[in-house]
């Protein structure tokens, strides 16, 4: 644990494809959660959104 917090900014290398993935895995999660969302809810979501 030490030998992480003594590790400079320079020396820590940054995985680039690690982080570019993670964030494309989330958004794909977004969308798909919401596109379900979507078909679930169907016209109920819509009719809520009218009345708000």
């Amino acid at each position: 644990m030490l030998f992480f917090a003594t590790q400079s900014i320079s020396e820590v290398s940054i995985r680039w494809d690690f982080i570019i993935g993670g964030l494309a895995l989330f958004l794909f999660g977004i969308e798909f959660m919401g596109d379900g969302l979507k078909s679930i809810a169907g016209s109920k979501l819509r009719d809520y959104g009218k009345e708000c």
